[in-house]
């Protein structure tokens, strides 16, 4: 049976075996500096566990009245496709406040997901790559 948990403490090392077998390696960071201050700074972490195995996370950042921002929502392959995803966000939301909005970057092939769970695409959605800096003068 699947339990899901809120704020569990979780080791680096059991979330980066999420991210390697839920399809999410290449766009996710994996060492486990970097990725112990991902999960470090999330303040709000729903996770999905099978008796002791991490199927699935749904890692945010919150101010719990206006916004959620969801940086990971993930599902390990074999676990995909039985709403496991859907749990995560429904918990997340609940967590998050009746008056707080979740917003969150798709992966390309998540899209149809998002839409079929509720979600609305926003067109105004920007990113400031790491090797990018804020440009000094306007252009």
């Amino acid at each position: 049976m699947i339990q899901y948990k809120i704020n569990q403490d979780i080791q680096a090392s059991i979330i980066q075996d999420l991210y390697l077998n839920a399809g999410v390696e290449n766009r996710r960071p994996t060492d486990g500096v970097r990725l112990e201050k991902m999960i470090t700074n999330a303040n709000l972490m729903v996770s999905a566990w099978d008796d002791d195995l991490l199927i699935g996370v749904c890692r945010c950042m919150s101010d719990f009245t206006y916004v959620t921002y969801v940086a990971d929502l993930m599902v390990r392959e074999t676990y995909q496709k039985r709403g496991v995803g859907r749990e995560l966000l429904r918990i997340t939301k609940s967590e998050s406040g009746d008056t707080c909005k979740l917003v969150l970057v798709s992966a390309p092939d998540a899209n149809d997901f998002y839409s079929r769970v509720g979600f609305s695409e926003h067109p105004r959605a920007w990113e400031l790559a790491p090797n990018r800096s804020i440009q000094s003068s306007l252009q």
